[in-house]
């Protein structure tokens, strides 16, 4: 492998994370470098370490020649990420043992999201996410997304009607 130096940097980097949280301060790590460097071999390697040391772990990938979309890498690395909430949420629901501060931390993050986006924000970001879906049905039952472009300027319409309102997705 041959690259116990950047792992040890990267290791000690995540250890020190939770001293900098109390400071406000966030971490994000981006590992670049020419192909076949042994980028993702690095990204795997540090992944069971950190991981044991409570960090949430996402992975993404950009190809050139199969990802045309903007945003295609992010998307679709929130979208797995989430659907592993939707996942443990399901499990919850039917009854199967889940880790209790795994369920908690989904909950707690799904709170904090419907708290902090308005539903115009999910359904814009379900465009992005799609498993955002699964984790805010109740959010899509309420939204009605208005196609017509009554006043020509090019816009949707999208509002909020009461839960008990008939809408079909």
């Amino acid at each position: 492998f041959g690259r116990n130096d950047e792992l040890s940097t990267l290791i000690q980097a995540a250890l020190m994370t939770p001293f900098l949280a109390e400071s406000n301060v966030s971490t994000v790590v981006l590992i670049g470098g020419d192909p076949e460097a042994g980028k993702s071999t690095l990204v795997h390697a540090i992944k069971e370490p950190i991981c044991n040391h409570g960090w949430r772990f996402l992975s993404c990938k950009f190809d050139r020649l199969t990802e045309n979309q903007p945003l295609s890498t992010i998307s679709s690395t929130f979208n797995e990420f989430f659907q592993r909430f939707a996942t443990i949420l399901s499990e919850v629901e039917d009854g199967i043992r889940v880790d209790n501060a795994i369920s908690q931390y989904v909950r707690r993050t799904t709170s904090l999201i419907e708290t902090h986006l308005s539903a115009p924000g999910i359904v814009f970001l379900s465009n992005l996410i799609p498993s955002f879906r699964s984790l805010f049905a109740n959010v899509f039952q309420r939204v009605v997304v208005d196609n017509e472009d009554s006043d020509g300027d090019g816009e949707q319409r999208v509002s909020v009607e009461d839960e008990d309102s008939d809408f079909d997705d």
